[in-house]
C-alpha cells in the first residue's frame, strides 16, 4: 500500500538525518549509527557505563526498520534494567556482521531481585512488548535468540540471517 511506502520513506529520511546529526560514529551503517547515537547519549546521561563494539558494513540485507527496532528494543530494555541497579550500571554491546549473519550480544547489569523478563512499569498493557518485537524480528530472519540471568547481569544473544532475496539496503 502507498501509505506504507510513504511511511518507510519518511522513516528512512529521519534515520538519515539523525545519523548525520549524531556526534558518534559507531559504524558505516547509517540506521545503526542513528539508533546507537541516541541510546548512547541516553545511557551516558543516566550514568550507565557503555562498552560497545560494533562492526557492520554500510550495506546489510536486512530491513533498516527491523534492524533499528531490534537494536532499539534491546538497548531500551538494558537501559531500563540499569535504572534499578545499586552498583555501577553497565551495558556491554557487541554487534558484528559475519558470514551473512548479524550477531548481537548485549549484557547489562540488573538488580539482585531480577530473574524474569516481565516489565516493572505500571502500564503493563502498553509496556513490555519489546521482547515480543525482538522475538518476531529474529523469527522473521530465521534467527536464534537466547537470554540468561546470572550474578546481577542479564544477557541476550541473537543471530539473524540476512534476507538473501533482498537487495542491499543503505
Amino acid at each position: 500500500p502507498a501509505h506504507q511506502v510513504g511511511a518507510k520513506n519518511q522513516l528512512g529520511e529521519i534515520i538519515a538525518h539523525l545519523s548525520q546529526a549524531t556526534e558518534y560514529d559507531f559504524t558505516a551503517h547509517p540506521g545503526v549509527t542513528a539508533v546507537l547515537g541516541i541510546k548512547y547519549k541516553q545511557a551516558q546521561a543516566e550514568g550507565i557505563v557503555c562498552e560497545w563494539e560494533v562492526k557492520l558494513p554500510a550495506d546489510i540485507r536486512m530491513d533498516t526498520n527491523d534492524l533499528a527496532a531490534m537494536l532499539g528494543n534491546v538497548l531500551d530494555n538494558a537501559i531500563e534494567a540499569c535504572r534499578y541497579c545499586a552498583s555501577t550500571p553497565y551495558i556491554h554491546l557487541h554487534l558484528i556482521h559475519w558470514d551473512g549473519s548479524l550477531v548481537l550480544s548485549c549484557e547489562n547489569s540488573i538488580d539482585e531481585h531480577r530473574d524474569n523478563l516481565a516489565t516493572r512499569k505500571a502500564d503493563k498493557v502498553n509496556h513490555g512488548l519489546g521482547m515480543e518485537s525482538i522475538r518476531a524480528i529474529v523469527s522473521k530472519y530465521r534467527g536464534v535468540m537466547q537470554v540468561a540471568f546470572q550474578d546481577h547481569s542479564f544477557r541476550i544473544e541473537l543471530t539473524v540471517v540476512e534476507d538473501e532475496g533482498k537487495p542491499e539496503i543503505n
